[in-house]
């Protein structure tokens, strides 16, 4: 018998390992009740047709990619995105080693023009024409490894606060993360009424609907972000 979303819900939620943070976001989730079952219903249909995720993991995939889409938001509320340093910094010390590995490359070419220097690897270790050739393909390698120099996975929003809410640059990183997720994973097109649903159980208080996330994604420029700051203001009570 197929799982409903909220005994997927059950069974996370009752995992001794989730974090505090995790826990109370899941307990959020599970405060509505049946209130969106209609959404996820939705998400999983979709996602069965698009057959991106393995079958019948529809309902878990959300649930941990939301759990991972806040943590992110969160990180990227101090204004830096900390998993982008961390790439660049996987990325630069890849290509510091390969300059490195050229550079001993570079060398023992340069030996083979002395006999002395030479015949002192060739008896100690390896002939200096391999030891070139197996720093080059080392360098190669390297490089590969580096790859293309990475770039940010979440919007950095430059604006944290509009004059009754601070916190919205992780709102913007949260809506951006979701967006991405439900197109290229579960549906094909966006759901703002979904992603908006997901915003409100991650980060209560904003009140988001479809429409303000549809504003929010497409805050480009400047004028656009002060429009979405606008539209992502918690509505007074």
């Amino acid at each position: 018998m197929p799982q409903t979303f909220r005994h997927v819900l059950a069974i996370e939620l009752s995992d001794r390992n989730v974090t505090q943070a995790d826990r109370a976001h899941l307990e959020r989730w599970v405060s509505e009740g049946r209130r969106h079952d209609s959404i996820w219903r939705r998400l999983d249909v979709a996602a069965e047709a698009l057959g991106m995720l393995p079958r019948g993991s529809t309902y878990l995939s959300i649930i941990k990619e939301a759990l991972f889409m806040r943590q992110c938001a969160e990180r990227a509320q101090s204004g830096i995105d900390f998993d982008l340093r961390e790439r660049q910094q996987y990325h630069q010390h890849h290509l510091d080693l390969a300059k490195k590995a050229e550079d001993l490359a570079d060398y023992f070419r340069w030996a083979a023009g002395y006999s002395g220097i030479a015949d002192f690897f060739s008896r100690s270790f390896r002939p200096v024409g391999e030891l070139e050739e197996f720093h080059r393909k080392e360098a190669e390698i390297l490089r590969r490894r580096a790859g293309r120099p990475p770039k940010s996975s979440v919007r950095i929003s430059r604006q944290d606060r509009s004059k009754e809410r601070k916190g919205l640059r992780k709102i913007h990183a949260f809506i951006d993360l979701a967006d991405r997720f439900i197109r290229d994973w579960i549906c094909d097109t966006p759901d703002h009424e979904a992603v908006a649903v997901l915003t409100n159980i991650a980060f209560p208080g904003f009140d988001l609907v479809h429409d303000d996330v549809r504003k929010a994604l497409r805050a480009t420029t400047r004028e656009g972000r002060k429009r979405a700051s606008r539209a992502l203001k918690a509505q007074k009570s």
